[in-house]
């Protein structure tokens, strides 16, 4: 036996005050067994003077469920419009097409977009034809040959090994700075120990820099720019050390110039510009054989690609503009163009997904907001499918009741099938929908005038047994309005009292 019946929400209890919530949890023990007892008494002597009304305990399928109305809707659904306006050159489709995903759906007139694409691809063909490669690849060459040139004149006048630690600790001054910065974010005990690794490697560099500009200041000087002469003699050529002698004290010492700060600054900066180009042309080159362009990179030449490369892709963009392409796969489900209207950029075309299984739009009673949540299992039967019923799954539950009905507020909710059913059904089909708020079966029913609550969620009831009452204490499950599922502390077959009968 299969007992349905619509579910109620009902309205919660009062709040306990605390005091007397700690009260009776002192008595409810003594007052179980006077309650038992006196119940009993009073059942008995009422049962001597009017019959009692009683009920056998069943087993049946219990469910609970909120009903509603709906009606299938597209999965999915995409109002169309183009990306700039114009005349409607073409129209492919109508409505009640089916479409793929990509199709070809309108086009506005294009001719004057297709002479800016033209331009912008020819302009960016010359940047990246074959001369042009082999042009950056001559550049990259010289560039790096002036840097050679301008790192060996630095590196004569302040020496190669100041030259190497001073841009060791360079290097590594950015590399603790970026481990710095990643453990502001980063706290875990690796990025600490790159700091702490970091920050040794940048001490050695520096003392190694510290070491050689003393060498640099006490031998490298001498040994390099010590002044030499060649004289001719009887015997040939001899190169010697020029020598001065110092007016106030006499003292005969070598000819030394050593490189002023100018000499220096300027050298510095011959081999920073060579640096800065021989970068700039590695880079362009690099993005001309399609490696992505860094973040922050420089050079006239990458300027006028990344321009020309904006004007393609800006001309390309507005073609795409002109075009009506079908983002999903369905069916045609409204156009209001026809070729030769002027179109702008408000919504012209739909496109509706009404591939099973299907999906549909329900609602319920607002006394049912209780009863529905995502996941719960639906019952849909189709008005144009009499006799049959699919099983679905709710899928979403609009948050707030809509009120834009006239009579009353309701619980708005999408559900779609499990599977797909062998009937192809038109869209706006109504269907009565079901969301099964809880289901038993095969479970030990009673009627619940038959129940007795004495506390929250604890439950008696009478069990006639021997030609007597007993009370006994039992579990209960899922209640509607008439029947009660009992889960323990009573069997089927067990015979209960609901109340004593009227009589005149």
């Amino acid at each position: 036996m299969t007992t349905i019946q619509k579910s109620k929400v009902l309205p919660n209890k009062a709040i306990k005050i605390a005091g007397i919530v700690i009260l009776l949890a002192g008595l409810i023990g003594a007052g179980y067994f006077v309650y038992s007892r006196v119940a009993s008494q009073n059942l008995t002597s009422t049962a001597d003077e009017n019959p009692l009304q009683t009920a056998q305990a069943t087993v049946g399928d219990l469910v609970l469920f909120a009903d509603g109305t709906g009606t299938i809707v597209p999965a999915t659904e995409a109002n169309l419009s183009f990306g700039t306006s114009g005349q409607v050159r073409e129209i492919t489709v109508q409505i009640g097409d089916q479409v793929e995903a990509g199709q070809l759906l309108a086009g506005l007139d294009d001719a004057e977009v297709q002479v800016r694409l033209a331009e912008a691809q020819e302009a960016m063909n010359r940047l990246t034809s074959a001369a042009a490669l082999a042009t950056a690849k001559q550049t990259l060459a010289e560039a790096q040959s002036d840097f050679d040139l301008a790192k060996e004149a630095l590196a004569y006048l302040i020496s190669p090994e100041v030259l190497y630690w001073e841009e060791k600790v360079a290097e590594r001054e950015q590399i603790l700075a970026e481990a710095q910065a990643a453990v502001q974010t980063d706290t875990s005990e690796a990025a600490k120990q790159k700091v702490t690794k970091a920050e040794t490697s940048l001490e050695y560099a520096q003392a190694e820099l510290r070491y050689f500009q003393t060498v640099y200041d006490e031998t490298y000087v001498i040994a390099t720019f010590t002044q030499y002469q060649t004289r001719r003699g009887r015997g040939g050529t001899r190169t010697e050390v020029i020598k001065i002698e110092d007016e106030e004290t006499g003292e005969i010492s070598n000819l030394v110039y050593p490189p002023t700060e100018g000499e220096i600054g300027m050298a510095r900066a011959d081999y920073e510009l060579a640096k800065a180009s021989s970068a700039e042309a590695q880079t362009y080159l690099d993005v001309l054989n399609s490696a992505e362009i860094p973040e922050g990179a420089t050079g006239a030449n990458l300027v006028t690609y990344i321009e020309t490369k904006h004007a393609l892709e800006t001309a390309e963009y507005n073609l795409n503009a002109t075009r009506l392409s079908a983002p999903i796969s369905g069916t045609v489900t409204a156009l209001d163009i026809n070729v030769g209207d002027f179109a702008g950029e408000t919504s012209v075309l739909t496109i509706s997904d009404f591939d099973q299984p299907y999906s549909l739009d329900a609602y319920l009673d607002a006394e049912d907001w209780g009863q529905v949540r995502v996941g719960y299992e639906a019952e849909v039967s189709f008005d144009i499918i009499p006799g049959q019923t699919f099983t679905g799954t709710v899928t979403a539950v609009d948050p707030a009741l809509d009120t834009s009905s006239f009579n009353s507020a309701l619980v708005h909710i999408t559900a779609r099938l499990n599977e797909t059913i062998p009937y192809e059904l038109p869209a706006g089909s109504s269907a009565a929908v079901d969301v099964i708020g809880g289901r038993a079966e095969g479970a030990v029913l009673v009627p619940v005038e038959a129940l007795h609550k004495i506390d929250e969620d604890k439950y008696t009831l009478f069990v006639m047994e021997n030609g007597k009452l007993r009370l006994r204490v039992v579990e209960v499950g899922l209640q509607d309005l008439t029947k009660a599922e009992i889960t323990s502390g009573l069997d089927a077959g067990d015979v209960v009292t609901t109340g004593v009968v009227e009589t005149k």
